[in-house]
């Protein structure tokens, strides 16, 4: 069993756990600070009449990329992980062909 010594003490431990809650806070607040100016400002977005005939709003945009991270999270991390142990361990995974 290992030592406190060699695992950090428990302080350091609460320390780096609140510093990693607080940066994920600040990382959502500026997104969604972001997302609302972008909605107020209209930038990068083309309203309709032009000449291509087409309409963009950079605002719907950042939502529905934004919310599709919600189902493709598991899979994006799964794929994180399959790398990860792939170049530290040197295994080959071998991917199912459908």
């Amino acid at each position: 069993m290992a030592s406190s010594e060699e695992d950090g003490t428990v302080e350091e431990k609460e320390n780096n756990n609140k510093k990693r809650t607080k940066s994920a806070l600040i990382t959502a607040w500026l997104t969604f600070y972001n997302i609302a100016m972008t909605a107020g400002s209209g930038m990068y977005s083309m309203r309709l009449p032009n000449k291509y005939n087409v309409s963009f709003d950079y605002y719907y945009c950042l939502i529905i990329v934004m919310l599709s991270y919600i189902p493709l999270f598991p899979q994006l991390y799964l794929h994180m992980l399959r790398q990860r142990r792939r170049v530290l361990h040197g295994e080959v995974i071998v991917e199912k062909d459908d």
